[in-house]
């Protein structure tokens, strides 16, 4: 499965995502040669990885409180969220969907600006 960098937690941690689950990973240098080792995978809420975070000694620092508090609480969130909006997304005709997946995407698109740390304002 392909996994995707989210964000940046501190010095030496990270946090990945597939389209299942987050996935903490840990930076290590071999021979000079630097790896990201994954520690832990969290397929449920935002509070269960917080919880698995601060039993792997992740000292989060404030970059990184601001992209976690960021996250959407369950781990489909930036990456497939971003499928979507680029998909155009999915509604029910009839029902102010259009309307509702407009706000949605622009929504969505502001949390993952904040994730990656890109510039600007939708």
């Amino acid at each position: 499965m392909s996994e995707r960098v989210v964000c940046r937690l501190g010095d030496g941690w990270r946090l990945a995502a597939d389209p299942l689950q987050w996935i903490l990973q840990r930076r290590t240098v071999a021979k000079g040669i630097e790896k990201w080792r994954s520690v832990s995978f969290v397929a449920t809420t935002k509070d269960v990885l917080l919880r698995v975070c601060r039993e792997n000694g992740v000292a989060i620092d404030p970059e990184g409180w601001t992209a976690f508090n960021a996250l959407p609480n369950r781990p489909n969130g930036p990456h497939r969220a971003k499928s979507a909006v680029l998909s155009g997304g999915k509604g029910k005709p009839g029902r102010g969907g259009a309307q509702k997946r407009q706000k949605q995407r622009k929504k969505t698109l502001r949390v993952i600006d904040r994730c990656f740390g890109i510039g600007g304002t939708r």
